[in-house]
């Protein structure tokens, strides 16, 4: 699909926008809450300003969470950082808030008309919610083990997070299924803290399962869900297992 110069530039803009917010938006003398809704809802704005389309507001949610989990997950991740890390992440956050803007608006499109880029989009989200969710869950559980806020917190930005993909990949999801993932999601995050892996082997234990399940449900709901695909999730899920026992 042939995206406009306009919409390029205006994905830049909430982009460069964004990364500007990440580094100065600290410095404003308000609550640490207040800098995140700030931030969240001037960027929330922009895309749809992006979007320009006449959108329901399931359709808002569907397309703007993975925008606002991303805005706020970065910007929980950024904020300690300092030097030349934090400019390497500055430049990754932005140019991963672009792909990510791009890759909606194809999602977006494809509602209306048949795009042949909906599945290159659908992966790309797919990707970056994982190093998303994965760089979170290295702070999350860093801070300490057992059923903390910061744990209870990933859980609720990825049961979003997953309910808006799911509802992306295909129409015809229903809430059941989407609060099935997400019950089976904080099992997950109970069943860390009965286990004493490094806090790294950890966090990318907790995001593969958690995407394992994400994929499965998936391909569950646009009714291709085969007997390869599920040994295939099934190998990568034994070998995170693996690693998180330490065998």
């Amino acid at each position: 699909m042939d995206i406009s110069l306009i919409k390029r530039q205006k994905a830049l803009l909430t982009a460069v926008v964004f990364g500007l917010g990440l580094l100065y938006l600290r410095n404003i003398p308000l609550l640490y809450l207040y800098q995140i809704i700030l931030l969240v809802s001037v960027i929330l704005l922009l895309s749809i300003w992006f979007l320009q389309f006449d959108l329901k507001w399931t359709e808002y949610f569907r397309l703007l969470t993975p925008i606002g989990l991303y805005t706020v997950i970065s910007y929980v991740r950024f904020l300690p950082l300092t030097g030349v890390i934090q400019w390497v992440a500055l430049g990754a956050f932005v140019v991963g808030l672009y792909i990510l803007i791009l890759a909606i608006n194809i999602m977006n499109v494809s509602t209306v008309r048949t795009v042949p880029l909906r599945r290159a989009a659908l992966s790309t989200l797919f990707f970056i919610g994982i190093a998303l969710f994965f760089i979170f869950g290295l702070q999350t559980i860093n801070a300490g083990w057992g059923m903390n806020v910061n744990l209870f917190l990933y859980w609720v930005l990825l049961s979003l997070f997953g309910l808006s993909y799911l509802s992306l990949s295909n129409n015809r999801m229903s809430w059941i299924e989407g609060l099935l993932f997400s019950f089976i999601s904080l099992k997950f995050e109970i069943m860390i803290n009965f286990w004493p892996a490094s806090w790294i082997i950890a966090a990318g234990a907790l995001v593969g399962w958690n995407f394992i399940m994400l994929g499965i449900f998936q391909h569950h709901i646009e009714r291709n869900l085969k007997s390869s695909i599920l040994r295939e999730y099934l190998v990568i899920g034994l070998l995170l297992l693996a690693a998180f026992i330490g065998l």
